[in-house]
């Protein structure tokens, strides 16, 4: 039976290929999606080119050959043995981070925050209102001070005392006063 030699470029692919998957399995968070999806199986592996990192797609059995030449001891079974280390790493990630945007923990924490936002716009209003309403109290008490100056104005302001209930705007001034 005749042997197969792998060529000079299949024996630098398979070599870079390596390089970069040993250096993916040490953090996979860091190694590139195409190469984490290329793991799934063997002959997708073959099929993955990096044209940056001078990794070229070739046949599954060229790949075992160049691997049992140019990985370290064990060969295509050590190249084997990572990718599936990289395929269970790579569910790995892809799950806690799916997990981690879905989970009942994350909900609830950003529900919080919505809450907590939503609470903190509810009492700048609520103090906005105290100024409004303190500042409106003020001028009706400026004016009951100078109706006797002039009738029309007498009347503008019991209109609008009738309109708006001056009561509100002690207990107001009570709540402003306590805070």
């Amino acid at each position: 039976m005749k042997t197969h030699e792998p060529s000079s470029t299949s024996v630098d692919s398979t070599r870079n290929l390596w390089i970069q998957m040993c250096a993916a399995i040490e953090k996979p968070t860091a190694a590139p999606r195409s190469l984490l999806n290329a793991c799934v199986t063997q002959v997708a592996l073959s099929k993955y080119c990096w044209s940056e990192k001078k990794i070229n797609a070739l046949s599954l059995n060229t790949l075992k050959g160049a691997a049992d030449k140019v990985v370290e001891p064990g060969g295509w079974e050590a190249l084997n043995d990572i990718r599936k280390k990289l395929y269970v790493a790579s569910l790995t990630c892809t799950h806690a981070a799916k997990k981690t945007r879905r989970g009942f923990g994350f909900r609830l924490a950003k529900v919080s925050e919505e809450l907590e936002a939503s609470q903190s716009r509810i009492q700048k209003l609520l103090r906005s209102r105290v100024v409004l309403l303190q500042a409106y109290s003020d001028i009706i008490d400026i004016l009951r001070a100078y109706r006797t100056l002039d009738a029309q104005l007498d009347a503008r302001l019991r209109n609008h005392e009738v309109m708006f209930d001056i009561g509100l705007f002690a207990d107001v001034e009570a709540t402003h006063e306590n805070t």
